[in-house]
């Protein structure tokens, strides 16, 4: 199979991706120059969201599937190790107690991002949310998680 090349350019970085038999493989850049490529055959692409149901499908996947490592993998923001567990088992509590979809999306007011803004919030400051915070931003290709935060 022929490799599809998709070059993005940001700050002299390119990162060259192709698609080869199922499998994503990359060389990301960390100057102008082809010669200094580091090359990673295991990039994940972060996953993207139409709406806030399905970013919050997604983590509520992660949880049944016990995958925390896909879950953290997904944000844009890197989670320190200290927080992951504490924001796992708050999310587990949540979803025993509830539903993430109830907590999260206000009990079904939230269903859609919004046209103007790129950041949408989702959670804050409460007994309910367990003072998490759930950020999504815009990106060109769709919503991204950026982080899952904890307050107090």
């Amino acid at each position: 199979m022929t490799p599809i090349p998709l070059c993005l350019w940001k700050h002299r970085e390119a990162v060259s991706v192709h698609k080869a038999a199922g499998k994503i493989k990359g060389a990301f850049l960390q100057s102008n120059s082809l010669y200094n490529a580091i090359i990673s055959n295991n990039m994940s692409l972060q996953p993207t969201f139409t709406t806030p149901v399905e970013a919050i499908g997604f983590i509520n996947t992660c949880l049944q599937q016990d995958d925390s490592a896909k879950l953290f993998a997904a944000f844009t923001q890197e989670t320190s190790e200290f927080w992951k567990d504490t924001l796992i088992q708050h999310l587990r509590e949540i979803q025993e107690t509830e539903t993430l979809e109830r907590v999260f999306l206000e009990d079904g007011k939230i269903t859609s991002f919004p046209e103007q803004d790129t950041i949408l919030n989702l959670g804050g400051h409460g007994l309910r949310t367990h003072h998490l915070h759930i950020r999504l931003v815009k990106k060109a290709d769709g919503w991204v998680l950026e982080s899952i935060l904890m307050c107090r």
